[in-house]
Formats: C-alpha cells, sequence, structure tokens
C-alpha cells in the first residue's frame, strides 16, 4: 500500500513538474505532492512504530492542504460536469462494495423485516443520490469542485460507516446502543453531503 502511494505521488509529481505550462495550479499541486512525498519517505526510513505518524501525516497534508492553497487553484481551468462525473463513479463503487459485504448478512435466520428494512434503506440512499447527481446538481456551475469532492468523501466514509454497523450487528457481544448511533451518524452525515452541494449550487446561482 505506502508503495502504490509513494509510486503514486511520484508519478503525478514529475507529471506536474515537467508540464510546460506555468499556472498556478502546478504550483500547488507541485507542493501538496512534494511535502506529502517526502513525509512518507521519511516515515519509511525511520521505520515503525514512529514512521508510521509520518506516513501517516502524509496522508493528512495531502487531504487538508489544498483547502489552505485554494487560492492558488483557478476556477476555469475545472471541468464541472467531468469531475462529477468522476466522483460519481467513486460512490457508485462504494455502493457495490456495500452490497457483496451486506450479502453475508442475510441468511436464513435473518428477520424479513430486517431484510427488507436494510434493502430499502440502501436503495432510498441510491436512488437519493442518483437523483442529485444527475437531475438536481447544476452541471455547468462555475466552480473550483472543493465542495463537490470534500461532500463526496463523506458521503462514501458514511456508506463504509453504515455497512460496518450493519454487519457488526451480529455479533451478539457488541454494544447496540452504540450501533445505533453509529447507523444514525452515517446516515446523517451522508444526506447532509448531499444537501451541502444543493446550498452549493445555490450560492453559485446567486451570484
Amino acid at each position: 500500500m505506502l508503495t502504490q502511494t509513494i509510486l503514486q505521488s511520484l508519478i503525478l509529481f514529475c507529471q506536474y513538474l515537467f508540464v510546460k505550462a506555468d499556472n498556478n495550479d502546478k504550483q500547488a499541486f507541485l507542493i501538496i505532492l512534494g511535502i506529502e512525498f517526502i513525509l512518507i519517505i521519511v516515515g519509511l526510513i525511520i521505520g515503525y512504530p514512529v514512521g508510521i505518524y509520518f506516513c501517516i501525516s502524509g496522508y493528512i497534508v495531502g487531504f487538508i492542504l489544498p483547502l489552505f492553497l485554494k487560492g492558488m487553484f483557478k476556477t476555469e481551468r475545472v471541468n464541472f460536469p467531468h469531475l462529477v462525473e468522476r466522483v460519481s463513479l467513486i460512490v457508485i463503487i462504494a455502493f457495490g462494495e456495500a452490497i457483496v459485504n451486506l450479502t453475508s448478512y442475510f441468511n436464513s435466520k435473518t428477520p424479513l423485516v430486517y431484510a427488507a428494512f436494510l434493502f430499502l434503506s440502501l436503495v432510498l440512499m441510491f436512488a437519493s443520490y442518483v437523483v442529485l447527481s444527475d437531475k438536481l446538481i447544476d452541471h455547468h456551475q462555475i466552480s473550483k469542485g472543493f465542495v463537490l469532492m470534500y461532500s463526496h468523501i463523506a458521503i462514501v466514509v458514511a456508506i463504509f460507516l453504515s455497512t460496518v454497523a450493519i454487519l457488526y450487528l451480529q455479533v451478539h457481544d457488541i454494544n447496540k446502543t452504540f450501533l445505533f448511533f453509529l447507523i444514525i451518524f452515517s446516515m446523517a452525515l451522508y444526506y447532509f453531503s448531499l444537501a451541502i452541494n444543493q446550498v452549493r449550487v445555490v450560492l453559485v446561482k446567486s451570484f
């Protein structure tokens, strides 16, 4: 996993380094990828257990630093319809993983009411997302895409959290109250992240 991350960061860094265009986007990506690459390399050199914190820091930098450098990114360089398509594919993959994992929950002992409720909940989540991404969101808005990208990270996390919580319902010794609140939190996070994109559309249309 770390080897793949290092190679990916290095390849992306070289792509931006040797591109001829001189713009703010290039500088921002070089800073982000450079810091991330250095932290991971330092972590591997130091070794476990201290080095793991450097590697984790590299991931965090790659996740958070774009927010601090958002002024360096140019809005006109973002192909928003293409970005919507890319993040939608990630969400579809997450739903596919959820379905595969949830198949182990259903067996001959699973109450029909539980099975129907979980199935309808998953269908409602997916249908809500399809309506958002295809029908409601403004595909031609002028935006840097930060709201869309980070909200979709939260959406994927919410899908996986809800899947894990449902799978742990089969474990007798686990705290059911905790699982209940975990499911509620994951559902709230999911639909809140969907709503955030609609707020962004309203703001863009208002100006």
